[in-house]
């Protein structure tokens, strides 16, 4: 089940990021890949720290 969870992961960020043009589709999948946790209490707590950290570092460089 994980091996599933995490290509449908990987194929959302990509389609997102063909989708709004962006040429960073690597890097979103790799994220995907790292948020994803044990169980999905930790895959969202870790996705929402990822996201926060991310708008972060691109909005105040």
């Amino acid at each position: 089940m994980r091996t599933i969870k995490t290509g449908l992961s990987v194929f959302v960020c990509i389609l997102i990021s063909f989708i709004f043009n962006r040429d960073t589709y690597v890097v979103s999948s790799i994220t995907a890949v790292f948020t994803l946790r044990e169980d999905m209490y930790n895959t969202l707590k870790f996705g929402r720290h990822r996201v926060v950290g991310n708008i972060m570092g691109r909005y105040f460089q």
